[in-house]
């Protein structure tokens, strides 16, 4: 997994497949996951003959990788200290080859870039939630006339 992060092989290329494939994907993206290379195979076995079987092998292993990158993100966002705080930060650094490159570090090893970078993040995505919440209280209450309180606002804190 590690050479395919490095490779660059990710999401970018699987929102390229054609619907028939990326459907192909997601199921050898699960088999992967579960270690069921034999269901992998037979899948691509169904392609028509004349397909072409070797650039759905390469567009399912890239899926395969994409979808074992997602796990690993996934678990990794779950690893808390004692007191349920995440240990790792989700950062962008710079690859090898100069382009840009999302890496988990462990907060032990954030200096103060690293703190700009993350409280900038979580900062922008509040203010995102906090648009989509107000959009949605503003919707139901237009369409059902709910009253929906943001921050206490119903008891005066926020």
């Amino acid at each position: 997994m590690a050479w395919q992060t490095t490779q660059g092989i990710g999401k970018g290329r699987i929102t390229g497949f054609a619907d028939t494939v990326f459907h192909v994907a997601l199921i050898a993206g699960d088999s992967a996951e579960a270690r069921e290379f034999t269901r992998v195979l037979r899948v691509v076995e169904t392609i028509p003959e004349g397909g072409d079987r070797a650039s759905v092998l390469d567009d399912l292993a890239t899926a395969a990788a994409h979808m074992e990158r997602i796990h690993v993100r996934r678990r990794l966002k779950q690893v808390t200290n004692a007191q349920g705080w995440p240990v790792f930060g989700n950062i962008e650094g710079v690859g090898p080859d100069g382009t840009p490159a999302r890496v988990f570090l462990q907060e032990e090893l954030f200096g103060p870039e690293e703190y700009q970078q993350i409280v900038a993040y979580h900062y922008g995505m509040a203010r995102h939630h906090l648009s989509k919440a107000q959009t949605y209280r503003d919707h139901a209450k237009m369409r059902y006339g709910l009253q929906l309180p943001l921050f206490g606002e119903d008891d005066g804190a926020v």
